[in-house]
């Protein structure tokens, strides 16, 4: 099983594990199926990891390696899917 590291606790999980955000048309946005194209960054599937990677400085646009719109923490963790 590939192993990916959350942006907000840092730890390293089981891709399954985590949630998956990747760009889409330069915006951030929760991949749910992992389908999107490129690069993806990984979060807990917690609302506290994605807090705290929201807290981190440039931590989506540096793990995605590009410049984003990034939504309004309340408008992502409505999207977000919580629990394992």
């Amino acid at each position: 099983m590939p192993r990916r590291t959350c942006l907000g606790c840092r730890e390293v999980k089981d891709k399954s594990a985590l949630v998956r955000l990747a760009s889409r048309d330069g915006a951030l946005t929760v991949d749910k199926r992992s389908e999107l194209p490129g690069r993806g960054a990984y979060v807990c599937r917690n609302e506290a990891c994605l807090k705290e990677a929201y807290r981190k400085k440039d931590a989506f646009g540096r793990a995605l390696r590009s410049r984003l719109i990034i939504p309004e923490e309340k408008e992502m963790l409505r999207e977000f899917p919580t629990g394992s």
